[in-house]
């Protein structure tokens, strides 16, 4: 091929003509991006999903873990789930606006034996009275019964119930003057409250013992134990003092309503 300016001979290769500095026409091809079209396009995406990979990670980092939901583990996965993870299992309605469904309750890990792992709610599910007024103790309150019936059965599948592991607690009894008015006993468990002892040692510190309602952490809400409290007609909570900012367990009147934050043990 020659140079239509000077009338040198070219090869295809070639863009400019070596002699003259004319732009070779026939030979627009090589100064167009080869690069097929679909790639123009792809690679941004590629790009954006990267960096909010990044940015999600960095976020996590500093606020904290993240939730994950239960249900999307591999068996490997469940095995090192570690105390202090933050898994989904279950839902409810945790803000109280059912027009827009249930959201996915998040349970923090409080401990793991062998196949097994218990786990606490992050928040407050609901507000509900121990009881009524008279003298009970956890194995014959309304808000076991309520945990074991409605609450299990509006919150889980019948995969999940399948997945919840049968405990027995220790329900202490109710001591009065020289002698047991209520005598100590074992109750088969399924989803129960935490007992003064459990919190003690599992959530020692003010910030552990902290609980809000879900999507509101502003409002610091007190939340029930199955410990009986100082008479026939108390039981123990985790009660936030708004005087001093404290968190304190204290004796409440089991007709009062206050804040429900389930535990169970869970198979891996």
């Amino acid at each position: 091929m020659k140079c239509s300016k000077c009338g040198h001979n070219y090869s295809k290769e070639q863009n400019f003509c070596q002699y003259c500095g004319e732009r070779l026409l026939g030979n627009e091809v090589n100064n167009e991006d080869t690069t097929p079209k679909k790639w123009n396009k792809v690679v941004p995406v590629v790009c954006v999903l990267i960096c909010i990979s990044i940015v999600v990670s960095i976020i996590s980092a500093m606020t904290g873990k993240t939730s994950t939901d239960f249900s999307s583990y591999t068996e490997k996965e469940m095995r090192r789930i570690k105390v202090g993870d933050v898994i989904k299992f279950g839902s409810y309605d945790l803000d109280g606006n059912e027009s827009n469904g249930k959201e996915d309750i998040e349970w923090i890990v409080l401990d793991k034996d062998d196949d097994r792992i218990l786990v606490l709610s992050k928040y407050i599910v609901d507000y509900r009275r121990f009881h009524g007024i008279f003298m009970v103790t956890w194995e014959g309150s309304e808000i076991r019964y309520w945990l074991h019936d409605e609450f299990a059965y509006e919150a889980f599948s019948e995969e999940e119930i399948e997945r919840i592991v049968p405990v027995e607690n220790y329900v202490p009894g109710i001591y009065i003057g020289w002698s047991y008015d209520v005598e100590p006993t074992n109750v088969g468990d399924y989803i129960f409250l935490l007992d003064e002892g459990e919190v003690e040692h599992y959530l020692g510190s003010q910030k552990k013992l902290s609980c809000t309602r879900y999507g509101n952490n502003d409002k610091k809400v007190s939340w029930w134990l199955r410990s009986p409290g100082i008479n026939h007609y108390c039981a123990m909570e985790v009660w936030y003092n708004t005087e001093d900012g404290e968190w304190k367990i204290s004796s409440s009147d089991v007709d009062y309503e206050s804040g429900v934050r389930p535990a169970m043990w869970i198979k891996l």
